[in-house]
């Protein structure tokens, strides 16, 4: 019988990512919608479940010995590693959420009335081309003279030099679709997980979190020569719909274990 089943738990596989959505989701989903697979570089995923208990000591001894003692708080801690990941797993460790921005056409953004010789400006958009400055007289500036177009994928352009008492009024620039998110967008945002793990012995199980506030655990390396890892930690919150579930109840989530895989 499966219950009977020993293992060693060495465990891989894909980990899992949704929003907690009681209206449009199934409850034999854990409410999950918009489910994405993190990354095939998930390098840890923890749960820490934890009970806390309140105690009372009995009086009829002098020894204070425990009498009784009830449950006052469960809790289940969850962290998970992962050195590649896309724009919605960051965007949640940042608070915010992330958009696709499409491609489009900018016509006049200002710019700094004392940008000068050796200045640089950083457009509101990336990934430009076609990038023209026109000065306080409305005429444009020349490419490579006045201006470079240092680094069309961050949008920096670098000032070279501008004509006697001309300033940089304008910039107009096409610029092509990338991913965006504003760091505090949100605040806390709950997301659910699944997890799909195999071991050595090609025993497999599933673990199922409806509901995590998920915030960055530690810091995110933007400059290092290994890649860097990104941590999310968070509590498990009660998922009121799923208290009667008959696979979920009471709430927190659910484990399963299955036989070895089919080769």
């Amino acid at each position: 019988m499966l219950l009977d089943k020993k293992m060693t738990w060495d465990g891989q596989g894909p980990l899992f990512l949704g929003k907690y959505d009681p209206k449009n989701g199934t409850p034999d989903m854990g409410y999950l919608v918009n489910v994405y697979l993190i990354g095939c570089g998930t390098s840890g995923f923890t749960t820490a479940p934890k009970i806390e208990t309140d105690t009372k000591a009995e009086t009829c001894t002098g020894s204070r010995a425990p009498l009784s003692s009830r449950i006052s708080s469960r809790e289940l801690a969850i962290g998970v590693t992962a050195f590649q990941f896309d724009t919605r797993t960051m965007a949640t460790a940042f608070y915010g959420e992330a958009a696709a921005i499409a491609a489009g056409t900018v016509t006049d953004e200002p710019v700094a009335a004392d940008t000068g010789a050796g200045d640089f400006i950083f457009l509101r958009y990336p990934n430009v081309k076609n990038v023209v400055l026109t000065d306080s007289a409305g005429a444009p500036l020349v490419l490579d003279t006045h201006y470079a177009v240092e680094d069309p994928g961050t949008g920096r352009i670098r000032v070279i030099a501008l004509p006697a008492a001309a300033t940089i009024a304008s910039v107009d620039y096409e610029y092509s679709a990338h991913a965006h998110f504003s760091i505090f967008k949100t605040g806390m945002i709950e997301r659910g997980l699944i997890f799909c793990g195999i071991n050595s012995a090609r025993q497999r199980g599933r673990v199922t979190i409806p509901k995590i506030n998920f915030a960055m655990n530690g810091d995110y390396s933007w400059i290092g020569d290994d890649d860097a890892e990104l941590q999310l930690e968070g509590q498990t919150l009660f998922a009121s719909e799923l208290e009667f579930h008959p696979q979920f109840a009471p709430g927190f989530g659910r484990v399963e274990f299955i036989d070895a895989a089919t080769p």
